[in-house]
Parts: C-alpha cells; structure tokens; sequence
C-alpha cells in the first residue's frame, strides 16, 4: 500500500510520512472547496503547530543565512500583522467591535508562526531527492481536489441566479480557484511530462479537465473570459 501511493505521490516516501503533519498538510488542499471552514480550522491548527515547533526551539533543517532571515522577514511578519493591527485600531476608534471583520486579518496574523517555522526548516524534507510540497501539490494534489469538488459542485443548490457556485463559495471565487488549480496543474505536468508514469498522466488530464469544466460552469467573469489569455500564455512559456 505505502509503494503504491509513494508512486502516486511521485517519490513522497509514504512509510516515512503518514503520521506527520507535513503529510497532513500535503493532502490539505483536497477538501479546500469541497468542506466549508476546512481552509480556517487548517490555518489555526497549522498555527498551533508552528508555534510548539518554535517553542521547543528544534534545530532548523537546512537554515537560511542569519542575515537573508533578518532583513527580509521582519516586512513579511509586518505585512502579516498590519491588516488585523488595522482593524483594531479602527473599531476601537469608533468604538464598535464587529467580530465579522477579523475574519480575514485574523487568518494573516496566524500566518506569522507559521512562516516563522519554515523558515527555520519546519516540515523541510531530511531526503534531498524527494520532491517539494509544492511539486506534489501541483501534480497530484490539486488534480485530486478537483476531481473532489466536482460532485460538490454538481449537486451544490447555488442562490446566484445564472451564475453557480456552492452552497459556501461564490462563482466569482469558485471560478477563480477553479481554474488557478487547473493551470497550476497543467504548468506541473506539462514540466514533469516525461519524469511520472502514464496513470500520474492520467490523473492530471482529469483534473484538469474537470476543473476548467466546473471554472467555465459557474458563468462567471472570472472563469471563461480569463481561460483563452491563461491557455495562451501557457502555449508561449511552456510549450
């Protein structure tokens, strides 16, 4: 079982991993657009994580030079903070605190540990020839969370008139995410083309496919119209 889904993860060592958060956090963005508050509770737990890591003060896995950390992440960790500091100050100025609008500057300052964490090597893989988190995203992950979301997508009762979405994520934002996924994936396998099997192939094209359906599907502006621009750039670049 570990040796077939090592293969499908394109040399994720599986044995190594399955009980580790940086496992957990490489399946993530399978239920991003299918579970409602996935993507809040994953950015407060990752957080948490983070902070125990920082706390226990592990030795960083392949560190950064002192000075690249110093002079750069202080306007990381201040571009973070700054949206909830923001907030603040201006419902303590009126005198009104309305809990809604600490939703999204909330999430940023979370954010801080987390970064913080990785840039100290958290989750940094101790095998130099096992791909990045980012490579299995692109390859594996996000054609899998597509193919996820599309029976979501299909029996969701959508309230935008024309346009549809879920029953948690507008067809302006469900179009978007939709078809970012699906060219993300299309950058990776066209990349990786000749280095996976035929099945890795597979599964790619499919969720491509399907994401690109479900981003034209919602009638919004952010789904077709952009499409023909993003396969036209991708011809130039990629190809």
């Amino acid at each position: 079982m570990a040796v077939a889904l090592s293969n499908l993860f394109y040399g994720f060592e599986m044995t190594n991993y399955i009980l580790n958060w940086r496992f957990v956090l490489l399946i993530s963005p399978v239920f991003f657009l299918a579970v409602k508050s996935w993507t809040n509770a994953l950015v407060m737990i990752t957080s948490l994580m983070a902070m125990v890591h920082l706390v226990r003060r592990q030795a960083p896995v392949n560190p950064l030079p002192e000075q690249a950390v110093v002079g750069s992440d202080r306007w990381v960790i201040a571009a973070l903070a700054m949206p909830l500091l923001a907030v603040c100050m201006g419902q303590l100025l009126r005198w009104e605190i309305y809990p809604p609008n600490f939703d999204a500057p909330l999430r940023l300052a979370l954010c801080i540990p987390i970064f913080m964490a990785l840039r100290r090597g958290w989750l940094a893989s101790k095998n130099p020839k096992e791909p990045s988190l980012t490579v299995q995203w692109t390859l594996t992950i996000l054609p899998i969370a597509m193919l996820v979301t599309l029976p979501v997508f299909h029996f969701s009762t959508s309230a935008f008139g024309n346009q549809r979405g879920t029953y948690f994520v507008d067809p302006l934002t469900f179009g978007s995410y939709t078809l970012m996924f699906s060219l993300l994936s299309l950058a990776a396998l066209t990349h990786f083309w000749n280095d996976i099997s035929i099945p890795r192939r597979l599964l790619s094209m499919m969720g491509i496919v399907v994401g690109m359906y479900m981003s034209v599907s919602t009638n919004s502006r952010s789904g077709w119209v952009n499409l023909p621009f993003f396969l036209l750039l991708w011809t130039f670049i990629l190809l």
